[in-house]
């Protein structure tokens, strides 16, 4: 895939993302299962002022496959879009 199309690709989540009601719209960009019980997430927000934050999340998988006891780490913050290209 293109930078171009990358763009456009993150764009488009983006906007979808915002027109779905959420208050911090989160792109999702990878997961793993880490073994039986833990989930890792790779997304994406935009911040106010229009730049991006890549944030790992890793959570805990209860009896049911459901996600609890998530921890945020904040991988990259406040990156210019522009760099993307």
């Amino acid at each position: 895939m293109n930078k171009g199309k990358l763009a456009s690709f993150v764009g488009a989540g983006l906007l979808l993302a915002c027109a779905s009601g959420c208050a911090v719209p989160m792109v999702l960009i990878d997961q793993a299962f880490l073994g039986e019980t833990r989930t890792a997430k790779m997304v994406i927000r935009r911040n106010p002022e229009g730049n991006f934050t890549q944030i790992l999340r890793v959570c805990t998988l209860d009896q049911g496959g459901q996600e609890t006891a998530c921890k945020d780490t904040v991988v990259l913050d406040n990156v210019v879009a522009a760099s993307l290209y």
